[in-house]
């Protein structure tokens, strides 16, 4: 019964992808994109980097390396123009101390030039045809040679902002600017094309994201719903005819500020892709919306993701990062799908202690194939030390850090043998660190601790809370060595008792008090690899309180452990 309970109560789901931010030709035949991924075999570290994918495969346009810096360097924001000849990213050159006051993005381009006298800006825009480039809300046209800086006019001194998508700038040099209106707490802000300055596309509380196509013709933009800030709307706007139309309304349960539906558009502003979640599966898929037709139509599913799909700029494709990790260019006309080469695999956060023999939860995009069961072409290893896989989804990998492993520095890699990618995690390995398996995301505000009640038949909840006097069941990681051990990644028949047991103890603010919770077993829970199980009571006569349970190893190391917070009642 605990394994089904646990089982149930494991489940996660990541919020990110590692083909962000795609940004395609006219035609679909280059790519470029973010990613934390490294080459196999490269050594770089896992800074976000920028790659382009072509004829001849992937290659490496810009890796950064980290000299030690608190505020280490990265790229983002690829861009790339309808024909290919101008493309470029941001660059963050990393910064420490008082230098981080005065550090700026810095535009790399390929093909052109921004002119000295354009400032640092955190976005970085190129319209399609190439001859526009926009630093923040100053515009180039590099026809004539002039500068532009956009102002948001009016009365205020308002200064704008610069919105977009992956195309905010069109042909025309328009480019997509938010004008923010505040008066006392309450603020607002306009969504406007610099050259059409009179026209106010929307007026809302908040806009997340905003793309114009290159002709200028349309511009698609995500606002908050009418009810809450958790829904979202996604609206398209004629500059022709002053009509706004809304294509979307959906509740994606967060209110996190950032673009949900991701808008990408075609430069006739005739074809639309974004994602959506499926109302029935709940699952992420990328779908184009036809204007001509009239029509909707899903493209696939895919990951979780920051951008991780994109349309051609002739609006007769799509590239897509399949929920089965592969790569895909989709012909919209016929949905027949070409693929780029391999599934691939990556991880981007590790939950769990860092412990020898312990169970982590590895967060990021893991193709399992046709079936239910572990991907065949996957590893994990700390620095060539082989970890077993235990479980796997599409969204979560769970391994087994060796027993054999001994406390230092090492490096998470996983490979795919059929990507030509790898990905990595700085891992510090430390001897114990009691820590609670918890359910939910590894960024959730609330991450309830798994445990079970005395009987082992239910959880514990806020609704069926602890009694005084009962003896609970907490699951945790990191409590180090075990007597016997068993083999990594096997179950052991005997039960196997760690070698030290937590020091608990239970606070309460009202009354204010601090006891000693005793533990009454702490080993390796029946029937599971890695996962420990610890007992502990709750002293008889425990008034009714939330308390917050403390559990500490005291080593030479320092004061290492955990702590939740639980409701206990004084009887049923």
């Amino acid at each position: 019964m605990a394994s089904a309970l646990l089982s149930a109560a494991f489940l996660s789901l990541p919020l990110c992808a590692q083909f962000d931010n795609l940004v395609t030709t006219d035609d679909g035949s280059t790519l470029l994109f973010q990613s934390r991924w490294r080459l196999a075999g490269s050594g770089d570290g896992n800074l976000p980097k920028i790659y382009r994918w072509d004829s001849h495969g992937f290659t490496t346009v810009f890796s950064a390396v980290n000299p030690g810096l608190i505020s280490p360097p990265f790229a983002t924001s690829p861009v790339i123009t309808g024909d290919g000849t101008i493309s470029g990213y941001l660059k963050y050159p990393g910064c420490s101390g008082s230098a981080c006051s005065n550090t700026s993005y810095v535009p790399v381009l390929s093909g052109a030039t921004l002119p000295s006298s354009i400032a640092p800006a955190i976005s970085l825009q190129i319209s399609r045809n190439g001859r526009y480039l926009a630093a923040g809300n100053t515009v180039l046209d590099r026809n004539t040679g002039t500068l532009q800086v956009v102002t948001a006019g009016g009365s205020g001194g308002n200064i704008p902002l610069p919105v977009g998508g992956r195309f905010g700038i069109g042909n025309n040099g328009g480019l997509l600017y938010l004008v923010l209106h505040q008066t006392f707490i309450v603020s607002t802000v306009d969504l406007v094309l610099s050259d059409r300055a009179a026209t106010t596309i929307v007026n809302s509380s908040v806009v997340y994201t905003a793309a114009v196509s290159a002709a200028e013709n349309r511009v698609v933009y995500e606002i908050s719903g009418n009810t809450s800030l958790i829904g979202r709307q996604l609206w398209s706007y004629d500059m022709n005819s002053g009509q706004s139309t809304k294509l979307e309304d959906f509740d994606f349960e967060t209110s996190i500020g950032v673009s949900q539906y991701q808008p990408t558009i075609s430069n006739d502003g005739m074809r639309l892709v974004y994602r959506r979640k499926n109302p029935t599966s709940h699952a992420w898929e990328a779908v184009v919306h036809d204007y001509a037709a009239g029509t909707t139509t899903v493209l696939g599913q895919i990951l979780a993701s920051g951008g991780n799909f994109t349309i051609t700029g002739d609006g007769k494709s799509a590239w897509i990062h399949g929920s089965d990790g592969r790569l895909v260019r989709i012909a919209i006309d016929t949905l027949a799908a070409t693929d780029a080469g391999g599934r691939h695999a990556w991880v981007w956060q590790r939950v769990g202690a860092a412990v020898f023999g312990s169970y982590n939860h590895l967060f990021g995009g893991f193709p399992t194939g046709s079936g239910s069961g572990l991907p065949a072409d996957l590893s994990v290893d700390l620095s060539g030390l082989a970890c077993p896989l235990l479980n796997a989804s599409t969204q979560e990998l769970d391994i087994e850090i060796p027993w054999e492993i001994s406390p230092g520095n090492f490096t998470l890699t996983l490979s795919n043998s059929s990507s030509p990618f790898e990905s990595v995690l700085a891992v510090d390995v430390v001897d114990l660190a009691p820590t609670f398996e918890r359910s939910g995301l590894p960024f959730d505000s609330n991450q309830p601790v798994i445990v079970v009640h005395q009987d082992f038949l239910s959880l514990v909840t806020q609704g069926n809370p602890v009694v005084a006097g009962e003896t609970v069941h907490f699951y945790m990681t990191g409590l180090g060595d075990v007597q016997p051990r068993p083999a990594t990644g096997r179950t052991s028949v005997p039960l196997p008792v760690a070698s030290q047991r937590p020091l608990c103890s239970l606070v309460s603010v009202f009354p204010q008090s601090e006891i000693i919770a005793p533990v009454l077993f702490a080993g390796i829970a029946p029937g599971m690899i890695g996962i420990y199980q610890m007992d502990v009571t709750i002293p008889q006569g425990y008034p009714t309180s939330l308390a917050t349970l403390e559990c500490f190893d005291q080593s030479n190391s320092g004061l290492t452990g955990d702590y939740t917070t639980m409701n206990i009642v004084s009887g049923r």
